[in-house]
């Protein structure tokens, strides 16, 4: 397992549990996760891609030609070149679909 310092907090980190802690917070500016110091900015694409390696580890399948999907919650758009990302944007998609929903269904 490969140990990660991160210069701005000092911190070591494994760098599947750095991984893995950016994934669960799923937030736009990722965080030391022992004292949640600002780290780096983390895009759609970047979200997609730890999606993909937790879903599918290292496996790609390549897509004949890129494949674009608009993000309407997000305002914007991945440009996708494997099955693999075309699959953890799609599952991205649903769940902002439904973040962005799930108020209204529930006050039905």
């Amino acid at each position: 397992m490969q140990t990660i310092h991160l210069h701005a907090s000092g911190h070591l980190l494994h760098e599947q549990c750095l991984v893995a802690e950016f994934r669960v917070r799923d937030q736009a500016i990722g965080k030391c996760p022992i004292c949640n110091l600002a780290l780096c900015e983390r895009g759609l694409a970047d979200r997609i891609d730890t999606d993909r390696v937790a879903i599918f580890g290292l496996q790609t399948t390549k897509l004949r030609t890129e494949v674009r999907v608009e993000f309407p919650q997000r305002g914007e758009v991945a440009r996708l070149q494997s099955e693999e990302e075309l699959a953890a944007a799609q599952l991205r998609l649903l769940n902002d679909y439904i973040n962005t929903h799930a108020e209204e269904v529930w006050r039905r």
